[in-house]
């Protein structure tokens, strides 16, 4: 049999498959989330207040909550897993709703959403490394620590907020134009949020003109332009290569 049958007796097509494999991607990385939320909830109080609280001291992330100095570093790399990887599943959804593309076998959704999480994660050290250089410009070990805390919180927790939109396209057919709009306005939120964050830790009155522009250039329209570019790049990649064949 081509497809396989379920208890229906209607063949399973590879929109079925992919739902059927998104529902489960969600479950069990919610079902993980929940766990750390419950055993690590100090952790997770502490990234909320590094969003929130910018003082010139040591990074909030680098002075360990007492009994969990050795699962920190754990802790923030699955909160920024989170979120691309949301992300990542966001994309599929809207690409298999908008485009209504056939799937071959899972094999074929978890390479056209790895890919895509591979490219976000890039994109980000790529930022990441963009912010070290204006950091090394503009600031003190100081600043760059309590900005690097501040980043590492700020990302994880768009990461969870991202739950919400990503469900209603997961678990809602006919959803697409209004999860897709609180999609983009929770990364508009978490873009000013980091930017006001990086004002207010490196801006020094005398080059608040240099800062800003350099700012705005190297981290605003620059990585725009390139993730414009590469997105077009990705997607045409994804279009002729044998994913969907």
């Amino acid at each position: 049999m081509e497809h396989f049958e379920g208890y229906t007796g209607v063949p399973v097509g590879g929109w079925q498959m992919a739902d059927d494999l998104m529902f489960a991607l969600l479950f069990i990385l919610f079902a993980s989330f929940a766990l750390i939320f419950h055993f690590r909830f100090p952790l997770v109080v502490k990234m909320v207040k590094d969003t929130f609280q910018l003082k010139e001291r040591a990074s909030l992330f680098e002075m360990p909550v007492k009994g969990f100095a050795d699962s920190e570093w754990l802790f923030r790399s699955f909160m920024t897993v989170q979120a691309f990887l949301l992300s990542a599943v966001a994309v599929f959804m809207t690409v298999r709703k908008q485009y209504h593309l056939p799937f071959g076998d899972v094999s074929d959704v978890l390479s056209f959403i790895g890919t895509v999480f591979l490219f976000f994660l890039l994109f980000y050290f790529f930022k990441q490394g963009l912010y070290t250089v204006i950091g090394r410009t503009f600031g003190e070990r100081e600043h760059r620590e309590v900005w690097k805390a501040s980043c590492h919180a700020m990302t994880g927790l768009w990461g969870i907020v991202l739950y919400v939109p990503v469900m209603w396209l997961v678990f809602f057919d006919k959803s697409l134009v209004l999860p897709l709009q609180l999609f983009a306005l929770l990364y508009v939120l978490y873009r000013l949020v980091l930017f006001f964050n990086t004002i207010r830790i490196f801006s020094i009155k005398r080059n608040d003109c240099l800062f800003l522009c350099l700012y705005f250039c190297a981290q605003e329209i620059i990585p725009l332009f390139l993730f414009i570019k590469g997105s077009i790049s990705l997607f045409n990649y994804i279009e002729t290569n044998s994913l969907w064949h």
